[in-house]
């Protein structure tokens, strides 16, 4: 990896390591051991890199993953899977298939959830594709300033924006509906949910903290001491505090 290191991303069972570099190099190497099994340095620059939660177990022993890449006008679905033959990992890519007329987006993050990959874009929509059939299904816009940050639960996502706002979304039954917003300091550039599901941290580009309840998305500053833009939180698996 040379120059910098763009985005890190661990399986979810922390098995794997995926890495974008700043010149476009895209590396997954194996925990276990160190060893790089897949290397390739892409076209076009690599703007998403998130691992699905779900693991197929047919194999426990070399169990398969989904891992999601996208760039400016094509969003992939991978499989990373044992090949037998060969005996190691091998990623195989999967292009999801869009709207005759394209689909030229900026994504600035992706979520798996069940069978529907969450994406948003630069131009403040999420627009959501089938991870079975690999096809685009609908573009929802959110927002005019970008839509930044994410989380899900349930029947409820939330999604921050380059204006400083988090909203709630209910869409239950395929019916999207913005049940609350909140107005933060500045760009939110990271969301992350509570393992209980009462409250969420929000990360902002000004270097703000805050703590926003997940019910009506009232919220209260909780640290304001980061120098910089705060882009990554996370939850202990098994721990809210």
């Amino acid at each position: 990896m040379q120059v910098c290191v763009k985005k890190l991303a661990f399986s979810p069972d922390d098995r794997f390591l995926a890495a974008l570099g700043e010149n476009n190099t895209f590396i997954i190497w194996d925990t276990k051991d160190g060893s790089a099994i897949h290397t390739r340095v892409t076209e076009f620059p690599i703007t998403v890199l998130t691992w699905g939660d779900h693991i197929d177990t047919t194999n426990p022993k070399h169990p398969s993953y989904t891992l999601v890449t996208a760039n400016q006008t094509n969003v992939f679905i991978n499989k990373l899977e044992f090949e037998i033959s060969s005996m190691q990992y091998i990623l195989k890519q999967g292009l999801c298939q869009l709207p005759n007329t394209g689909l030229i987006r900026n994504y600035n993050f992706a979520s798996i959830q069940g069978d529907m990959l969450f994406t948003g874009t630069s131009g403040g929509e999420v627009c959501l594709f089938s991870v079975s059939s690999q096809i685009y299904r609908a573009t929802m816009p959110i927002s005019s300033n970008g839509l930044l940050s994410f989380a899900a639960m349930g029947d409820y996502i939330y999604v921050g924006s380059g204006d400083g706002k988090v909203k709630k979304l209910c869409i239950a039954e395929g019916r999207w509906n913005m049940t609350h917003e909140a107005q933060l300091d500045s760009k939110v550039m990271s969301l992350a949910a509570s393992q209980d599901g009462k409250e969420l941290i929000a990360g902002t580009i000004g270097g703000k903290l805050y703590r926003v309840l997940t019910d009506d998305l009232s919220f209260m500053l909780h640290t304001d001491a980061h120098t910089g833009s705060i882009n990554d939180l996370h939850f202990s698996p098994k721990r809210s505090d």
